[in-house]
């Protein structure tokens, strides 16, 4: 799964266990990029919105689990 922007750990894991075992990776963009994606979970947490990823993101809290669903349904379909 390629993503144009930095995701958070949470995204990788949460991609890794819809994977069940078969291989795949997630390849973002990293280092002080802008509109970091959080995973829904890191804007539920204690002052959110003082952390750096949640400050610089743009993104709605559940943007991060449209695109793994959208990777879920493309991964289905070239199976």
């Amino acid at each position: 799964l390629a993503v144009l922007t930095p995701v958070v750990i949470g995204f990788g894991l949460d991609w890794k266990a819809r994977l069940g075992g078969a291989p795949g990776a997630v390849v973002s963009i990293a280092n002080g990029w802008f509109r970091y994606l959080p995973h829904p979970r890191n804007f539920a947490e204690v002052d959110a919105g003082l952390r750096y990823e949640i400050a610089m993101s743009t993104f709605v809290p559940d943007a991060a689990t449209r695109l793994l669903d959208a990777g879920d349904a493309l991964r289905a379909r070239l199976a």
